[in-house]
């Protein structure tokens, strides 16, 4: 048994988040040769899990990350242009600390 992504309101849709894995594990030879993406489907014909253990896996911490940087990009946490680019020049993490501290 293993843990199900699914969709919910106002969240990245799996579909969504399934297009950007595949693509990462197909354009990544290392991973591909790893983990197979075939994919189980439910009575809906709806995607459940990979039957590979080790695609599943790696499907999960994928999307679990995906799920977090929504997380954080909807409380405003992240930093950088336009909540997806790279930190601006001279912040680091203790600079963001020291800011929610009022320091």
């Amino acid at each position: 048994m293993s843990l199900l992504i699914k969709d919910g309101p106002g969240k990245l849709p799996v579909a969504v988040m399934r297009h950007y894995f595949e693509l990462v594990v197909k354009n990544t030879s290392t991973v591909q040769k790893y983990a197979p993406l075939v994919a189980e489907l439910d009575g809906d014909g709806n995607f459940k899990r990979y039957q590979d253990a080790t695609a599943d896996a790696i499907w999960i911490g994928f999307a679990l990350g995906l799920r977090m940087w929504e997380r954080y990009l909807m409380a405003g946490q992240i930093v950088g242009d336009d909540a997806g680019g790279p930190p601006e020049e001279g912040t680091t993490a203790k600079n963001a600390e020291n800011t929610k501290e009022g320091r």
